[in-house]
């Protein structure tokens, strides 16, 4: 999800720390993801805002221009979002979130960025586990899953977007070396990178067209059991991935990967942030649901704004 809020505190921290790899390390998110929050700011804004070279970054006047006006507007929805707390003063504390690998990786960062820039008070820990249960672990505030089942006394509500478009996608050298991946079958005479889960199993790639789904099991040059070491590889043109469209979209926008099977891709369902169902909730956990609330609320007026 691009996300207007990520954007401008990935640029701050940018903008603070003179650096990609330092800035990207404030936040918790890799320097590619950093990257691409950056450039669509500009794409956003229609100007550069840094400089960039091998190590430093230089704010350039539009950016500079950016960071004074910004300063203002994140402080106002910082104040609408802690506007439906009953208490008085910011709220504080920690808050822990239970996910599998694959969430923390793909989707965590850009949601724990733009909710710390909203509520700096607020500690954050995100553990992450391949055996990850459908219930909060003892301790933990929050739980988000994909396709979990439902569970006495939680509630739940999307994080992100509803619907999460998945991508095959390959660097350009190893597709010139490729026969023209048309359909999904071709990709059975293709190397591919597997992600295996915590008991072994690597799941299907899903295609659709025109109500068609069409299951492949693409033979595996490499299998792991990150998505992170699944980038790495199809970065180095080891073979195809398969992976969330949000994911690859810094090397999808560079070109340093290229997507294939376009008018096959399918999209699933978003996860599902699930918190105890019986008040009271503490203040940390309602701070976190309120901003999903707004984020989804801002979403809506900017889809809605370009139709």
């Amino acid at each position: 999800m691009d996300d207007p809020v990520s954007e401008l505190a990935a640029f701050r921290a940018v903008a603070e720390t003179g650096a990609l790899r330092r800035a990207a390390a404030r936040l918790g998110v890799s320097t590619a993801h950093l990257a691409h929050a950056i450039r669509r700011l500009e794409q956003r804004i229609g100007a550069r805002v840094i400089d960039r070279s091998a190590e430093t970054v230089t704010i350039t006047e539009h950016g500079r221009a950016l960071l004074d006006r910004a300063s203002s507007a994140l402080a106002d929805l910082e104040r609408a979002l802690r506007a439906s707390e009953a208490e008085d003063g910011e709220p504080a504390g920690r808050l822990r979130i239970h996910t599998t690998p694959d969430i923390a990786e793909m989707l965590m960062p850009n949601v724990v960025v733009a909710f710390s820039l909203a509520f700096p008070l607020i500690s954050v820990d995100v553990e992450a586990a391949d055996d990850a249960p459908d219930v909060l672990y003892p301790g933990f505030d929050l739980a988000v899953r994909y396709n979990a089942r439902i569970v006495r006394g939680l509630a739940s509500k999307p994080i992100g977007a509803h619907q999460i478009r998945c991508v095959t996608a390959a660097t350009p050298g190893l597709l010139r070396t490729l026969p023209p991946i048309a359909h999904p079958d071709d990709l059975l005479a293709a190397p591919a990178i597997r992600v295996r889960d915590a008991k072994g199993a690597s799941a299907e790639w899903g295609y659709t067209q025109n109500g068609k789904e069409v299951q492949v099991s693409p033979p595996a040059r490499l299998t792991v059991t990150r998505m992170q070491t699944a980038l790495e590889a199809a970065l180095a043109g080891v073979g195809l991935i398969y992976a969330y469209e949000d994911y690859l979209a810094p090397h999808l926008d560079t070109g340093r990967l290229v997507e294939v099977l376009r008018p096959w891709s399918q999209s699933n369902a978003g996860p599902l942030v699930f918190y105890a169902e019986r008040p009271p909730l503490s203040r940390t956990v309602r701070a976190f649901l309120s901003f999903l609330d707004a984020s989804q609320a801002r979403e809506r007026r900017t889809q809605l704004a370009s139709t």
